[in-house]
C-alpha cells in the first residue's frame, strides 16, 4: 500500500499457484503467459469510427476461442456481418499486449482535441468478468502511452485481417498521429 496525501493506492501482487495476479479495483485478475492461460472468458471489441472524410467505420469482436465477428458500417469494402476464426494462440498474444500494455491503468478516454475532425478509435477487454474499455480520439497530442495503445489497436486489426473486409487503406489512421 502506497500513502500519500489524500490518496491511498493499493497494489497487490501475488504469486499463487505459480500464476501471477494482479488486483485491480478490488478484483483479482490473473496475468497470463502464453503457456498458462485460459480462453473461456474473454471477449475483446475494437470499433473504428467515423471522422469529417472517408475513414472507415466498422466493429471488430474477438472471443477466447479466437471467432472473430466483422460489422463494417461505412467507407468500408463490406458492409453487413462476416464471422472468421484465428487460432486461440493469437487471443493468447492478443491478451498478452494488453497486459504488455498496462491497459487496465490506462486513462478510459483519451480526447483531448488538438486536431479536429478526426476517427475515434473504441477497445474493450473483458477477461475473467472484468471490463476495461478506452475511447481514443486520435487528434489527441501524442503521448508514448497513445503510441502503445495504438500499436495495440493495430494489432487487433492484423490478427483479424479487418483488411479483407474493410479494404486497404493508405495510411492506418492510428499509426498516423
Amino acid at each position: 500500500m502506497i500513502f500519500l496525501p489524500g490518496l491511498t493506492l493499493h497494489i497487490i501482487i501475488s504469486n499463487a499457484n505459480a500464476q501471477n495476479n494482479v488486483i485491480v479495483n478490488g478484483t483479482t485478475i490473473a496475468k497470463t503467459n502464453q503457456s498458462g492461460f485460459d480462453t473461456n472468458d474473454v471477449n475483446i471489441t475494437m470499433s473504428r469510427g467515423p471522422c469529417r472524410g472517408l475513414c472507415p467505420v466498422y466493429y471488430l469482436e474477438i472471443d477466447g476461442d479466437g471467432n472473430v465477428i466483422y460489422r463494417g458500417y461505412e467507407h468500408v469494402n463490406v458492409t453487413g456481418d462476416r464471422k472468421s476464426s484465428i487460432p486461440p494462440e493469437k487471443v493468447k498474444e492478443l491478451v498478452n499486449q494488453f497486459y504488455n500494455l498496462s491497459y487496465f491503468d490506462l486513462e478510459d478516454r483519451y480526447d483531448q482535441i488538438e486536431i479536429t475532425d478526426q476517427p475515434t478509435v473504441e477497445t474493450t477487454i473483458n477477461l475473467n468478468g472484468t471490463f476495461k474499455s478506452v475511447y481514443d480520439y486520435l487528434g489527441t497530442s501524442y503521448s508514448p502511452e497513445l503510441q502503445k495503445l495504438r500499436h495495440l489497436e493495430n494489432m487487433i486489426d492484423e490478427l483479424t485481417n479487418s483488411s479483407q473486409w474493410v479494404g486497404a487503406q493508405p495510411s492506418n489512421s492510428s499509426s498516423s498521429q
